[in-house]
């Protein structure tokens, strides 16, 4: 008899702030990103003591989203704002703009934080979005 390999459990993304309640789906690519956010490969998770990075669309379409991506309005968070993941609490601190190949976000920092970005300005790849 074949077997499924042990999925990990769902993680949910909630933003009060803009409205968003999401699972977090593994990995980065185009396929994941296109049925919500997803974790950056090699980044922790909520309890890891470490960087825990989460990508998501603004823009393209996500099944749930209206037409938009979950990030669609991600620029409207903020300073302050909690944001959950599963049941860890993570209040940002600020935002900021770099080029998509910059991942000095990923970096470890001494202390677990969480990390979203997305692209920007909204339609565009130019920049990405980070907070």
């Amino acid at each position: 008899m074949l077997t499924s390999p042990p999925q990990p459990p769902a993680i949910v993304l909630s933003i009060p702030a803009i409205g968003v309640r999401t699972v977090v789906r593994l990995g980065t690519g185009e396929a994941v990103l296109a049925r919500g956010p997803g974790f950056y490969s090699g980044t922790g998770r909520p309890g890891c003591g470490c960087t825990i990075a989460i990508a998501g669309h603004r823009v393209t379409p996500v099944p749930g989203f209206d037409g938009h991506g979950p990030f669609r309005n991600l620029d409207r968070v903020r300073r302050g704002s909690v944001i959950t993941l599963g049941t860890a609490r993570y209040r940002v601190t600020g935002f900021r703009t770099v080029r998509p190949g910059d991942t000095s976000a990923l970096a470890e920092v001494g202390h677990e934080r969480l990390v979203l970005t997305t692209c920007t300005p909204p339609g565009s790849d130019t920049f990405r979005l980070e907070l």
